[in-house]
């Protein structure tokens, strides 16, 4: 599911940036609405890695092994730079 919606996403930011180079009008503005839509396609694709790194990081606690550690480390920063 992860990695569906990462290639969708950047399916569509592909298509917009196409949209984007075209010098018809009409073009430039589907391309605004498509680079919206990438955005949101990537906030979802956020909205489930938080899911399953909160899922993950639970049933690690629940475990008790000492000396375990789970972090978000850089998938973070994977999601936030393309709204920056």
């Amino acid at each position: 599911m992860r990695v569906l919606t990462r290639c969708l996403a950047t399916g569509v930011i592909l298509v917009a940036l196409f949209l984007a180079l075209a010098r018809n009008t009409a073009l430039t503005i589907v391309s605004s609405f498509v680079s919206f839509l990438a955005a949101v396609v990537t906030l979802i694709a956020f909205a489930i890695d938080l899911a399953l790194y909160l899922y993950v990081r639970k049933q690690t606690k629940k475990l008790g092994v000492e000396g375990t550690n789970t972090d978000a480390g850089p998938s973070k920063w994977r999601y936030r730079s393309p709204f920056l």
